[in-house]
């Protein structure tokens, strides 16, 4: 076995015989000088100049450590060479700069987004990010209640998506934690008429007034606050008001037409035909002055004209149309048109017309066109709602019913009324109540129903004639011949409907046939004379 050295770098056992360690490649022989090695190299070509390593004869390139054989230099330090740029300082330091101010650029975007989420939102919202914005605003707003800016960007977000109830709310907020904001007042006063009551009328007011205060000369915001001071019965006030802005503005015919409106709910009937005859000097075919007109007329009962005018204004395309044809349809009603009152009417509801004054009346028309199914279906909503027509409207229904020998519908529409109804109401419920026991076979229930119906209202002719017919049918002639002759005493004689003719004739053919036919005690004397005889 050979005989094994130290090697003197790593210190482990090597073959001597070798030029290099086994392990670490340090050299075990004395090297010769490097001038040497590379006029031995260049003479053999079998070593790389470089790292001693052997190569072949032909080779260019050292594939242990990459040295270029024929220029003694790297490929790497070749190719950084190559691609080295000039060393030119000013732009160095140009683009060093600019990097700098892009990361200071956006590391203060980022602080400001991030320490004002009411601008972060209304980015996002310019992005089209809306529901992003609205609840990153939402969550921000829970934990700072007092910012007034969050509020107004968070309520016209919401109006923007037609979400008009938390609209009118967060604008609310806005307005009240910034009173003098102008454009928070208004928007608020409006976003709040989605759901005017008393209640929020009182917080409009208040908003206005003092916007009002910190705009002394804002025409727009002072006339807001006079249709607001309106809607409150503060009619006194809102004819100040709105005159105050009228005189600024004479040519606005908006606003004296809002002026004489409140003249005429003040009943100051002469001062607002003259401010609408003024307006319709200047305008004479504004179709809202034409409505005003037409109301007015019917306020004044001149119903022929209201409705002509209130015509005018519907085919003008008023902004009040469905008012104007609710309320020329209600006047058609008064005048017992019934079939032109229908169609109004109709329209007016189809157009979005709410009032239970004009679904009762249409509901009427369609009875008296012999229309029953739609007609008792509106009754039956009206009956079941609380509203100033729930009784009358089970009354109706309770008409057709009979009409249609239903006795028993009928008689259920009157008991769901839970309205304690007294004078020509309550007679009028007893009444019918009592012609739905007679049809039920109930005479007895009949009868006491007609006599408290004349209780409530001694005046009320149909109770008289239903307890006069009732008297006749039971052989109570004498006294259904009373009763019958109060009917007719309170009957138009020319009216068809009331039956007066009729009702006459059957008095007259009673009071003939008691006449003819001897009375009980004449008969009962006569025989008693014959038997004493």
């Amino acid at each position: 076995m050979a005989t094994m050295i130290k090697c003197p770098y790593c210190d482990k056992l090597t073959d001597p015989k070798l030029d290099s360690c086994v392990h670490c490649g340090g050299f075990l022989r004395k090297q010769p000088a490097k001038q040497q090695q590379r006029a031995s190299a260049s003479a053999s070509s079998q070593t790389c100049p470089s790292c001693g390593a052997l190569v072949r004869d032909g080779d260019i390139i050292c594939v242990a450590c990459g040295t270029n054989l024929l220029t003694g230099q790297k490929i790497a330090q070749e190719q950084q060479r190559a691609v080295r740029t000039p060393d030119n300082p000013a732009l160095r330091n140009a683009l060093i700069a600019a990097a700098i101010a892009v990361v200071i650029i956006g590391a203060v975007a980022a602080f400001i987004l991030t320490r004002d989420p009411v601008a972060k939102a209304q980015r996002l919202a310019a992005d089209g990010r809306v529901t992003e914005a609205t609840d990153l605003l939402v969550k921000y707003l829970a934990k700072h209640a007092d910012d007034a800016r969050g509020h107004l960007v968070l309520g016209k977000l919401y109006w923007g998506s037609s979400d008009y109830s938390n609209a009118a709310e967060s604008l609310e907020k806005a307005a009240q934690l910034n009173p003098t904001d102008r454009d928070a007042g208004i928007l608020a006063v409006i976003g709040m008429q989605q759901r005017a009551d008393n209640k929020t009328r009182d917080r409009q007011i208040a908003i206005l007034e003092n916007v009002a205060k910190a705009h002394p000369d804002d025409d727009e915001v002072l006339y807001l606050l006079a249709l607001a001071k309106g809607t409150k019965d503060s009619s006194e006030s809102q004819i100040e008001s709105l005159r105050r802005v009228a005189d600024k503005a004479p040519e606005s015919t908006d606003r004296r037409l809002a002026l004489a409106v409140s003249m005429a709910i003040q009943k100051d009937e002469a001062g607002a035909q003259r401010e609408l005859e003024a307006a319709r000097s200047q305008a004479p075919d504004d179709p809202n002055i034409k409505a005003a007109l037409g109301i007015l007329a019917a306020k004044q009962g001149n119903v022929d004209d209201a409705v002509a005018r209130l015509t005018e204004a519907i085919e003008g395309k008023t902004s009040i149309h469905k008012e104007a044809l609710a309320q020329a349809g209600l006047l058609l009603v008064s005048q017992g048109q019934y079939g032109q009152a229908v169609a109004l009417l109709g329209e007016a509801i189809d157009a979005g017309e709410t009032s239970p004054s004009t679904k009762f009346f249409h509901a009427v028309c369609l009875a008296k066109q012999r229309v029953y199914e739609p007609a008792l279906k509106a009754f039956d909503e009206l009956a079941r709602g609380s509203n100033e027509y729930s009784a009358r409207a089970a009354i109706h229904a309770a008409r057709v019913y009979l009409s249609q020998e239903n006795a028993e519908r009928a008689l259920e529409s009157l008991n769901a009324v839970t309205v304690k109804l007294s004078g020509t109401e309550g007679a009028e419920l007893e009444t019918v109540r009592g012609r739905g026991l007679a049809k039920a076979g109930d005479p007895d229930g009949a009868m006491d129903a007609f006599r408290k119906a004349i209780q409530q209202d001694p005046n009320y002719a149909p109770a008289h004639l239903e307890t006069g017919l009732l008297l006749v049918q039971r052989r109570a002639i004498a006294e259904g011949i009373r009763e019958l002759e109060s009917y007719l005493s309170s009957a138009d004689p020319n009216d068809a409907e009331s039956g007066a003719r009729e009702i006459q004739a059957l008095v007259d053919q009673l009071k003939q046939s008691a006449q003819a036919r001897p009375s009980t005690a004449a008969l009962a004397r006569n025989e008693m004379q014959g038997s004493t005889s």
